[in-house]
């Protein structure tokens, strides 16, 4: 990824979300691919292209506050808990006064649904609904568990790799999440951990804030790069690909 360019950065922001609400424009208008592409392919990319680019952003905004120990963890999980909380809490609390939820595929958008038990609303107000295996209840908050539950470990890996920058030991953890990725859905005492299948397309987002910064492509090839990678997704849209167009995301 061409660091130190917020223009690319904000361009890949935004073709993630045109990604994602093209995903779902299509869902609600039945239409399940476009050529040749899966559309839900289409989404589920965006989404790992928002992982990426969320570690990134974070690991910048970490080396900018300057922080050490135990203000960095104080300072980023306070952060962190008001960006994402609130809004969240809000959405949950609105579909559960209009008894609201969201079919299993999230074609039907919300419907009037039973409201689910209370085990099962304090895992959303938590989001660790996928820790306990329960069904979002506003189904687009789908991936919003795994980003809370890798933000703990974001300063843990930004305190490791700001103290040498190195570039191998991130990639074997990158092959080691791999393998936990793989292994996650086939062995049993895993299975109540999903954010291993995501884990892959975080660490790319710390791999680009340790390699060093040095363009690879031009500005105005970058948005071309970004459209390959999703067209080559779509050709095979796996959790392997996807994790491993967004190592090539990070490198480039």
């Amino acid at each position: 990824m061409l660091k130190g360019s917020s223009s690319n950065l904000d361009f890949l922001r935004a073709f993630a979300v045109l990604i994602v609400l093209t995903q779902h424009l299509c869902r609600r208008l039945h239409v399940e691919h476009i050529a040749w592409a899966p559309t839900n392919s289409l989404g589920l990319f965006g989404v790992l292209l928002f992982f990426v680019h969320t570690s990134l952003v974070l690991m910048y905004s970490m080396e900018r506050g300057g922080l050490h120990g135990v203000p960095l963890l104080r300072d980023f999980y306070i952060r962190r808990i008001f960006r994402i909380y609130p809004l969240s809490i809000l959405a949950i609390a609105a579909a559960l006064a209009l008894h609201l939820e969201s079919d299993i595929n999230g074609i039907s958008g919300l419907s009037y649904g039973h409201l689910p038990g209370k085990m099962s609303i304090l895992s959303q107000v938590l989001l660790v609904q996928n820790l306990v295996r329960a069904k979002s209840i506003v189904n687009v908050l789908w991936s919003l568990p795994f980003e809370a539950q890798m933000y703990l470990f974001l300063p843990f890996l930004f305190a490791w790799v700001r103290r040498k920058r190195v570039f191998w030991p991130l990639l074997a953890l990158w092959i080691l999440s791999l393998l936990a990725s793989w292994a996650q859905p086939r062995v049993a005492v895993l299975g109540r951990f999903s954010l291993l299948t995501y884990v892959p397309c975080f660490l790319p987002g710390v791999i680009a804030f340790v390699i060093p910064r040095i363009p690879i492509l031009s500005s105005h090839l970058w948005p071309v790069f970004v459209f390959g990678l999703v067209v080559a997704f779509t050709f095979h849209p796996v959790m392997s690909m996807g994790s491993a167009l967004c190592l090539v995301l990070a490198g480039c």
